[in-house]
């Protein structure tokens, strides 16, 4: 090396000693200034501590010659020359250190002014580095489920498109008139507030934040308000137009990167989809549960239960596929092939049924339990059917649900031994189950034993109108029964396995799969269908 390259080497690495001497100075003032301060934010000071040191070439040196065995040559005594580039690369090399805790600005929307609270936290991943040369971080942040979820799906641009429709009035139109839906936790949440009071609450997904002012109504010392879309500056408005900004804070992002100031009493969230589990948001209760939630806390609400069950849709197969049979007294029949492709090969999840619908009564296809269910083991469900088919039609399955929020507040002289079990009724009234109508017991079975006051919303059909309807599962061709059997009054059945999988790309979507035998009159037919929702 010559001596002009050992001068401007040894000159670069004073002047990074010097800069980083300077930068560490700087941030240990901050440190002091910020510790001597009454209360200080946790993010700013691990912002602030000075990051691992790095030896200077002449450390490496000293460390290399103590390391050579005497009476051996040196790389530099044998290359005189020095090689320049195995140099640069070591100079380039990173040094892996525990990631920051970034505050982001990108908590507040670039074109709309906000008060929002939140700090955005880049993930810890495993390639991130400090680069020694530019003095900068290398990382790219990456979603939360990219790398703590069993399939790692990796949807931005999904992601992007969800939150984007949920920033439209519209859809939070749909839910909050939904009176079904949004009575049940009114009335969850006004049945418990000695269990609110004074508690600090959050909502997951708060949308336009009616859920967190019913809290704030309830008597919650505080509540964090979540929401990824936009729809987040909206909710800000309501709660300040309503008075309860000293009670709700808004916090625009997703939970997942979200640094927040304490941990929750109570988790409320409106987390369904079509089919329970459409669009995952259950994944992100799972990890407000996991990551927020205090030992022993409560989520509102607490259990769920997927059904299924046979169905025959004359209804919908005489609205959308029997019509063309005679269309103002000319044969359009043609067209039938075709509007069996177009309807039936996929879920229809904008049909209401009629409880004379459902052939036999429904399995619980599965059972959630919001304090111990997992991402990993919500991914995959797989359950063995046995159903019976009474003579007729048989068009495929249907699916609904039911939620349930326990530990409502025990009412004045209530004996001690018993527990309300409350529903909200075919007009979006509270009333005790036992006086409802018996298809709603039918159709949607209790798969736990009671042990406090609970409330259920049930989505069968019979029990009254909500925005998540039935989904349907039907036959590209329908299943004619009764002219297979001899003997009318005998019935057939059929049995199977029903298995729901997560899309492994698209993690809000979900496979579903029907492999099942029918048997009339001791003849058995297989038969396989899978449908995407």
């Amino acid at each position: 090396m010559s001596e002009n390259q050992e001068f401007l080497r040894q000159l670069n690495q004073e002047k990074s000693d010097l800069v980083k001497q300077m930068r560490d100075e700087i941030k240990m003032e901050m440190i002091i200034e910020m510790t001597q301060k009454e209360t200080y934010n946790v993010n700013d000071l691990l912002l602030a501590l000075p990051l691992p040191s790095q030896p200077n070439d002449n450390q490496q040196q000293q460390q290399q010659q103590q390391q050579q065995p005497v009476g051996e040559d040196t790389e530099e005594d044998e290359y005189d020359d020095g090689d320049e580039e195995e140099e640069e690369e070591i100079l380039n090399t990173h040094i892996p250190v525990p990631s920051p805790v970034v505050a982001s600005s990108a908590a507040v929307s670039i074109d709309r002014k906000s008060n929002l609270k939140g700090v955005q936290v880049e993930q810890e991943l495993e390639d991130e580095s400090y680069n020694w040369k530019t003095s900068e971080w290398d990382h790219t942040q990456r979603d939360y489920y990219a790398f703590n979820h069993p399939y790692q799906p990796s949807d931005t641009y999904e992601d992007h498109e969800y939150f984007t429709s949920y920033s439209r009035v519209s859809i939070h139109n749909e839910m909050v008139f939904d009176k079904r839906r949004t009575e049940a936790y009114y009335q969850a949440i006004m049945k418990s507030k000695q269990l609110f009071k004074d508690k600090v609450v959050m909502d997951v997904g708060c949308g336009t934040g009616l859920l967190s002012c019913f809290c704030a109504m309830a008597g919650a010392k505080r509540v964090y308000a979540v929401e990824a879309s936009d729809m987040a500056f909206n909710a800000e408005l309501i709660v300040n137009r309503n008075n309860l900004q000293d009670k709700v804070r808004i916090y625009k992002g997703k939970v997942e990167h979200i640094a927040f100031p304490e941990y929750v009493d109570i988790i409320v969230s409106e987390w369904m989809g079509a089919f329970l589990i459409f669009e995952s948001m259950l994944e992100s209760v799972i990890y407000a549960r996991d990551h927020l939630l205090k030992p022993n806390g409560i989520l509102f609400p607490s259990k769920a239960a997927l059904y299924v069950s046979p169905v025959r849709v004359d209804s919908l197969m005489d609205s959308k596929i029997n019509c063309w049979n005679n269309v103002y007294g000319l044969d359009m029949s043609p067209l039938i092939p075709f509007a069996q492709q177009e309807t039936l090969n996929k879920t229809i999840r904008d049909h209401y049924l009629e409880t004379t619908d459902i052939l036999d009564d429904p399995f619980i296809l599965r059972y959630l339990d919001l304090s111990t269910i997992t991402i990993d083991s919500l991914s995959r469900t797989v359950l063995n059917f046995n159903f019976k088919l009474p003579n007729g039609a048989f068009h495929g399955f249907a699916s609904w649900f039911s939620v349930y929020f326990e530990c409502l507040d025990r009412q004045e002289n209530q004996e001690y031994n018993h527990h309300h079990h409350w529903v909200i009724d075919i007009d979006g009234n509270l009333v005790e189950k036992s006086k409802c109508d018996s298809h709603q017991t039918k159709l949607s079975p209790q798969p736990f034993e009671m042990s406090s006051n609970t409330l259920e919303l049930a989505t069968a059909p019979g029990t009254g109108s909500t925005h998540w309807k039935q989904l349907l599962f039907l036959f590209e061709q329908p299943k004619d029964i009764y002219h297979h059997q001899v003997d009318k009054q005998s019935t057939a059945s059929i049995q199977g396995t029903m298995r729901v999988s997560q899309h492994q790309t698209y993690r809000r979507h979900w496979w579903v799969e029907f492999s099942a035998t029918q048997t009339v009159n001791s003849t058995r037919s297989g038969s396989y269908q899978n449908y995407l929702i």
